[in-house]
């Protein structure tokens, strides 16, 4: 049975309610990575000043959209941070 197949023998309201779980697992998974306050709460073990530092990670990489993450270190370290 192809995919399509699979697909039709859902409703769309089941299909809709699966793309909302998963939306609302990636939503909680970008959250925690992106450190909006929710990472330390989650991970105990990182604390505010790891999470402050990798906040500049996100904001460092929508300005330079092809860096890569070795070079907002060096960008870091050239700060004084």
């Amino acid at each position: 049975m192809d995919r399509l197949e699979q697909l039709k023998s859902y409703s769309v309201r089941e299909l809709v309610d699966e793309l909302k779980r998963r939306k609302a697992e990636l939503d909680e998974a970008v959250a925690e990575f992106s450190g909006s306050g929710r990472a330390t709460a989650v991970n105990p073990r990182m604390s505010e000043a790891k999470a402050e530092y990798w906040r500049g990670w996100h904001v460092y990489k929508a300005h330079h959209p092809d860096a890569s993450v070795s070079e907002w270190r060096r960008t870091q370290k050239r700060k004084g941070r």
